[in-house]
C-alpha cells in the first residue's frame, strides 16, 4: 500500500467548531423557520405538524422514504470509500470508513439508544407528554432523534475532509432534511432533532480524531495486506 500515513491529524477542536457551524447552518434555518410559522400561526410545533401529516399525504411518503432511505445512502459511500481506498492503497480512505462504523456502533448502540432508554420522552404521536425513565417502550424513546444523529455522523467527517465552508453547506442539507422529516412524520420534537444533531457531531469529532490513530497504526497488521491484494 502507499505510504500515505504519515502527516494526516485531527482537525483542532476549534476548527471543527468553526466548520461544524456552516454544516449544522441548514437544520438550524430549518427548526428557526418552523418556529417563525408557528409563531406566526399561533399554534405548538406538535399541533402544526399533526396538521401537516393529516392534509399532505404527498410530502409525507417522500418524508418517510427520506427516513427510511436517507442512511442506508450513506452506507454505502461509506463501503464505496472503503473498497476505493484498498483497491489503491489509501489509508485514509481505508480508515475513514473503519474510524465511521466503530464510532457510529458505539455512539448509535450506547449514547442514543442508552439515553431514550433513560429519558424516556414520549414521541409526538404519543398523544401524551412526559418523561417515562427508563422505558423500553419505543414511543417513549423520543429524545434523541437517533436518524438525525446517525445521518450527521455520517455527513459531517465528509464534509470536515473536504475542509471547505461550502461543502459543509452542502452536506449540511442531508440532516435538515432528515431531521425535517422526522418532525413531519411526528416521531420526535424539535429538541429532539438538534440534540440528535449535537450527538451526531459529537460522532463526527471521534471519528475524525480516530482516522490519524488507524492509519498509523493498521498498516501493521497483515489482514489488511492481504485485503489490499485481494481487492486488487
Amino acid at each position: 500500500m502507499t505510504n500515505d500515513t504519515q502527516g494526516v491529524t485531527a482537525p483542532a477542536l476549534w476548527q471543527f467548531c468553526l466548520l461544524q457551524v456552516w454544516f449544522l447552518l441548514p437544520l438550524m434555518l430549518v427548526l428557526g423557520s418552523v418556529l417563525l410559522l408557528c409563531a406566526v400561526m399561533g399554534e405548538a410545533p406538535d399541533t402544526l405538524f399533526k396538521t401537516v401529516k393529516d392534509q399532505y399525504p404527498a410530502l409525507v411518503a417522500c418524508m418517510r422514504l427520506v427516513s427510511a432511505c436517507g442512511n442506508m445512502v450513506f452506507y454505502a459511500v461509506y463501503a464505496w470509500l472503503l473498497a476505493r481506498g484498498l483497491s489503491r492503497g489509501q489509508w485514509q480512505l481505508i480508515c475513514l470508513p473503519l474510524a465511521y462504523l466503530l464510532v457510529q456502533v458505539v455512539i448509535t448502540a450506547v449514547l442514543v439508544q442508552g439515553t431514550k432508554v433513560v429519558v424516556g420522552r414520549s414521541r409526538p404521536y404519543a398523544g401524551e407528554q412526559g418523561l417515562y425513565f427508563f422505558s423500553t417502550h419505543s414511543i417513549h424513546h423520543s429524545f434523541p432523534s437517533g436518524h438525525t444523529a446517525e445521518i450527521t455522523g455520517a455527513t459531517a467527517p465528509l464534509a470536515h475532509s473536504l475542509g471547505s465552508p461550502l461543502w459543509c453547506l452542502a452536506l449540511g442539507v442531508f440532516p435538515a432534511v432528515m431531521g425535517f422529516s422526522r418532525l413531519v412524520l411526528r416521531e420526535h420534537h424539535m429538541l429532539d432533532v438538534f440534540a440528535g444533531a449535537l450527538v451526531g457531531s459529537f460522532s463526527a469529532w471521534c471519528i475524525l480524531v480516530l482516522v490519524p490513530v488507524l492509519m498509523r497504526r493498521l498498516p501493521s497488521f497483515s489482514l489488511f495486506r492481504r485485503l489490499e491484494k485481494f481487492a486488487r
